[in-house]
């Protein structure tokens, strides 16, 4: 009787190593998912658009390259207006965990000249600033200590237009603190914050200077954090 136990519980193994092989060597596993109602959001198929046109680009980099890797902010902006040799890594949405997932498949961060990190407000939606700061250290521990890393600090927010879950300007100082303190732990990194320049009279990001929902920037800015990235780089 134990014998037939044994051999009908090796059975059963072997049959969900089975099913576990054909899930993962064929698109069983995407029709399941679709069978259950399971879709993507737009947020996810942004995100794996992006880093599929970043794999095609990163090959072709020569070194010396200024790499900017972040969310909306950094995707909108013209990385070129900072440093003539760069590249834009930027993804709408994108979060320190999401930064993390692609930055091994960025062969070229050895060969860069620097390495721009702008990320962190989303995480602010679901996370304490503590935690994204543990995030950020994992984040700078994939960059080799021979490349040039700059920390930028998170924008604030026209907390009269948009405030979603904790991400709203206290929380959002509470985070630059604590990247500028972990920048100068490090000798291959630097910080650089935009933030007080972007504030009205009321600590709100300046009306003058979003495109109406109280978290981008408009042209005018952009123009800002540019000229406080360029002279960062360029220091």
């Amino acid at each position: 009787m134990h014998i037939k136990r044994s051999g009908l519980f090796l059975a059963v193994v072997l049959l969900h190593l089975l099913v576990l092989f054909l899930l993962l060597k064929t698109d069983a596993l995407h029709k399941l998912a679709q069978s259950i109602g399971w879709q993507p959001t737009n947020l996810e198929r942004h995100y794996d658009e992006m880093v599929s046109f970043h794999q095609r680009i990163d090959p072709s980099l020569p070194k010396g390259v200024t790499l900017f890797i972040g969310d909306s902010h950094t995707q909108g902006l013209a990385v070129s207006a900072v440093s003539l040799q760069s590249v834009n890594y930027g993804i709408g949405g994108d979060t320190t965990s999401g930064v993390l997932k692609r930055l091994p498949l960025y062969q070229s961060i050895a060969d860069a000249r620097t390495v721009v990190i702008a990320v962190g407000v989303n995480d602010l939606k679901s996370e304490s600033p503590d935690q994204v700061l543990a995030n950020f250290k994992l984040v700078l521990k994939q960059i080799p200590a021979s490349v040039q890393v700059l920390v930028t600090a998170a924008f604030p927010v026209d907390e009269t237009v948009a405030v979603t879950g904790g991400r709203n300007n206290a929380n959002i100082q509470s985070l630059n603190a604590l990247l500028a303190a972990l920048a100068q732990q490090q000798n291959n990194v630097s910080f650089v914050s935009s933030y007080e320049k972007l504030v009205d009279d009321q600590g709100q990001l300046d009306k003058r200077l979003h495109t109406g929902d109280g978290v981008h920037l408009n042209s005018q800015g952009y123009q800002v954090w540019i000229q406080d990235l360029a002279t960062a780089l360029n220091s």
